[in-house]
C-alpha cells in the first residue's frame, strides 16, 4: 500500500478493520460480532469525514473508500 499523510492512512485502515469485521460478523452469525462490525464502521465513518485528502490519488482514494464504508453501512442496517 502506497504511503498517505497520516490521518488518512489511519482512516483507510480503520476502513479494512472495519471491512473485516463484517465479513467475519456475517460469517460467524452472532451479536457480538455485529456489535464490533457496527463500531469498526462507525469509527471510519468518523475518521472519513475529518480526513483532508492532499494529493489527487488521495482524493481519488477517498471516494472510492466512502462508497465502500456506504456499502458497509447498507449490509449493517440490513442486519439490524
Amino acid at each position: 500500500m502506497a504511503e498517505y499523510n497520516g490521518n488518512f492512512q489511519e482512516a483507510l485502515e480503520q476502513l479494512e478493520l472495519a471491512k473485516k469485521s463484517m465479513l467475519d460478523a456475517q460469517g460467524y452469525n452472532d451479536p457480538q460480532h455485529f456489535q464490533r462490525a457496527d463500531q469498526q464502521i462507525k469509527y471510519a465513518q468518523q475518521l472519513m469525514n475529518t480526513t483532508r485528502p492532499v494529493t489527487e490519488d488521495e482524493k481519488k482514494l477517498l471516494i472510492r473508500s466512502q462508497d465502500m464504508l456506504r456499502q458497509l453501512e447498507e449490509i449493517d442496517q440490513s442486519i439490524q
